[in-house]
């Protein structure tokens, strides 16, 4: 770690005051009424040590504060994502200018590659670059993210487990957020229910947020040897505060998402046995305060629905999404996709209706989507991108970032992060990379 004047002033106490109160004026403008002309200067804060005290908190910053901001309630902080990336690139062209380092970026071709190509397809397909601009701006920001660590000789030490943290915090700030809005968005679910769901985005894409905090507490509770009591104490509020949340957003996909990566932890984690008995005791016990709290009762109520026979209908989706695409198109589009908008019309499985009336239905599956938009090539290539930490990974930790991999394929199982841009699941998957590294 670089030892600097500035580095020596900003101890663990000062840091944990300085983003202690970001996040209590973020929470004070957690109903979305956040000043105009506070919102970039605001946006900044969480970047300010990266640029005068040490770029080993560039980050955790970058992942906690970005994977927040696109959870807020009213959107307030999405629309500026240019914003974000340029204020990335500065801070990397300063360390850059400073150290004399160029950082090479072909660790990551294949990262960049598919998504450039699924650019290209879009344009080609739609002749427009709306959804191509959002998967760009999440791509070029990771590939600046990931640059201050793009050769294993520059990585920088504690990273991945630092990053862990932020994951946590984020997810911790999220539930408190979602808490607080609770009542503003709540509505009845259903006839005669009795029942009350509430959000102001995609609980789906929400619960599966929040569920990475909860993985990676877990994670942290069970293999990093060098965590004080305060950073268990931590964790142990990173799992219980966002898993109640998760359980209330009644996100059946993410449970099955949290449940698998957390049971694949236990399972291969090589802390002793009577620690882990302890954790899945712990667990039991949380579960049942849960049950009997009725936190669950809404998820339960959707695991009884009628529609579960067919996975949330999502199996009837497939269905119509496939034989459509096999049945109605040829082998240039099964080689290359139809692109974003076409894939959308493609089936007539009907969810949703485009501004234009256009009939369309997401695909709830993102390997199908993927083969669907951009055929048997990007298909080739996201898988590549599943494969690619596990195969970087160094020895005697491929099988710990085979389970974390694993969540966020059981995530793509039933959601599309990569296609429709969330960009929080670009960074889960950049801190899987940087910790299977390490």
């Amino acid at each position: 770690m670089e030892k600097t004047k500035l580095n020596s002033l900003f101890t663990p106490l000062v840091a944990a005051c300085y983003y202690g109160v970001i996040i209590g004026m973020l929470l004070l403008w957690s109903n979305g009424d956040i000043p105009g002309v506070l919102r970039y200067p605001f946006a900044v804060l969480p970047f300010l040590p990266v640029l005068f005290v040490d770029k080993r908190w560039f980050f955790p910053s970058l992942f906690a504060a970005l994977t927040v901001f696109n959870n807020m309630p009213k959107d307030q902080f999405q629309y500026n994502q240019l914003f974000y990336i340029g204020m990335i690139g500065i801070v990397l062209i300063y360390y850059g200018i400073r150290d004399r380092q160029i950082i090479s970026p072909f660790e990551f071709a294949p990262f960049v590659l598919t998504l450039a190509y699924m650019m290209v397809v879009d344009f080609a397909t739609d002749n427009a670059l709306q959804q191509c601009h959002r998967n760009l701006s999440v791509a070029v920001s990771a590939m600046l993210a990931l640059g201050t660590s793009s050769q294993p000789s520059q990585r920088i030490e504690g990273q991945g487990r630092d990053c862990a943290y932020a994951f946590v915090i984020a997810s911790i700030v999220i539930s408190i957020v979602y808490w607080l809005n609770f009542d503003i968005y709540a509505e009845d679910y259903g006839w005669k229910t009795g029942l009350i769901r509430s959000f102001y985005t995609d609980p789906n894409y929400q619960g599966c947020t929040i569920g990475m905090g909860v993985v990676l507490a877990v994670w942290l509770l069970l293999n990093d040897k060098a965590a004080v009591w305060w950073q268990r104490i931590l964790c142990a509020v990173g799992i219980a505060v966002p898993l109640v949340t998760v359980f209330t957003l009644a996100s059946r996909g993410a449970l099955v998402a949290v449940a698998g990566a957390v049971i694949l932890l236990v399972l291969v984690s090589d802390t002793r046995k009577g620690y882990k008995a302890l954790v899945v005791l712990l667990g039991i016990v949380f579960v049942a305060y849960a049950y009997s709290n009725h936190y669950m009762d809404l998820v339960i109520a959707r695991l009884h629905e009628k529609d579960m026979l067919t996975g949330a209908s999502r199996l009837l989706i497939w269905k119509s999404k496939m034989i459509s695409f096999f049945r109605d198109t040829n082998p240039l589009h099964w080689l290359f996709g139809m692109g974003y908008w076409n894939a959308l019309e493609c089936g007539d499985f009907i969810t949703a209706h485009m501004n234009d009336g256009l009939a369309y239905s997401a695909f709830h599956n993102q390997f199908l989507s993927v083969l669907v938009t951009y055929g048997l090539v990007g298909l080739a290539g996201f898988v590549v991108l599943l494969w690619l930490p596990i195969h970087k990974a160094v020895k005697g930790n491929k099988l710990l970032t085979a389970v974390l991999v694993s969540y966020l394929i059981l995530v793509c199982m039933t959601l599309e992060p990569l296609t429709i841009g969330h960009i929080a699941f670009y960074f889960y998957y950049m801190f899987v990379y940087i910790q299977a590294t390490r």
